[in-house]
């Protein structure tokens, strides 16, 4: 009887031996399993808040491109894109816009309805990069400067613009010496604060332009050759 209890006493140490063993290896599968899901959910956040921030950018460009002010006088119109050259995705767009909204409040002198407002991408006081969003009231003496600027969008990392005039496609565009052009298309990239994750966008926004005049019978009609007038 006593070398039986031995026996039995034995078998649960062995038993509780492999019981461990197997909950070692379902404890180690169970924490690997909970890291892999953990890193593929901050993966997500981090892929969700690039993209977000890169369609918030987008967005806010192409609105106010769409409100561009057009006239047939360029004096009242403004659409200028400064090509980055050696540095890619660096570009800044100068857009002259309609907007009922006030610059600075309701409280402040009136400032009419045409604004001045530029894109740019640098950095901000903490030195991580943004989008600045520069806004001023027109026609006053520096169009590249003044009014309000804060960085709107941060972790916008590439601004790239391109114009087009109805048969090609530019880098750069002054509308003072080449008019307004046909649309702009530009690329948007943004990371998250960790920089884990990249997102693009792209729009493509049609401008519509002022026609042209038609010409009146007084200046199509040329005088016949040999003829004489009063």
């Amino acid at each position: 009887m006593q070398r039986q209890s031995h026996s039995s006493r034995a078998f649960t140490i062995i038993e509780l031996l492999v019981g461990l063993a197997v909950a070692a290896v379902v404890l180690g599968a169970a924490s690997l399993s909970l890291s892999r899901m953990i890193s593929s959910r901050n993966v997500a956040i981090a892929r969700h808040t690039a993209f977000s921030r890169a369609e918030a950018a987008a967005t806010r460009i192409a609105l106010d491109i769409t409100a561009a002010a057009r006239s047939a006088d360029l004096t009242f119109s403004k659409v200028a894109i400064t090509d980055a050259g050696g540095a890619i995705g660096r570009d800044e767009l100068l857009v002259l816009m309609t907007s009922r909204r006030p610059l600075r409040g309701s409280d402040a002198s009136p400032e009419g309805h045409l604004f001045e407002v530029q894109y740019r991408i640098s950095a901000t006081p903490s030195g991580t990069e943004a989008l600045w969003r520069r806004v001023d009231t027109a026609f006053d003496d520096f169009v590249d400067g003044g009014g309000i600027a804060s960085p709107e969008f941060r972790g916008v990392t590439t601004l790239a613009i391109q114009v087009y005039d109805g048969t090609n496609w530019f880098d750069s565009w002054d509308s003072d010496a080449e008019g307004l052009p046909h649309a702009v298309r530009f690329t948007i990239s943004a990371q998250d604060d960790e920089g884990r994750a990249t997102a693009t966008t792209r729009r493509v926004v049609s401008i519509d332009r002022v026609p042209v005049p038609p010409e009146t019978e007084e200046e199509t009609t040329t005088p016949e050759s040999g003829s004489t007038g009063a």
